[in-house]
């Protein structure tokens, strides 16, 4: 997640960072944050969206 808020940083990007985990499962969860403040995922089960 780092990696990609860095390269949104560098090409000038303010996006909004999602983090879904666990879909379609009792436990699902969304987390949200910002480049500077990234959203923290708890499985290894996730995915991340970057919305502009």
């Amino acid at each position: 997640m780092a990696e990609i808020a860095k390269v949104l940083k560098v090409m000038g990007v303010d996006a909004r960072l999602y983090v879904c985990e666990n879909f379609g499962y009792p436990e699902e969860r969304i987390a949200r944050g910002t480049i500077d403040e990234l959203p923290k995922a708890m499985s290894v089960l996730h995915c991340v969206v970057v919305v502009r």
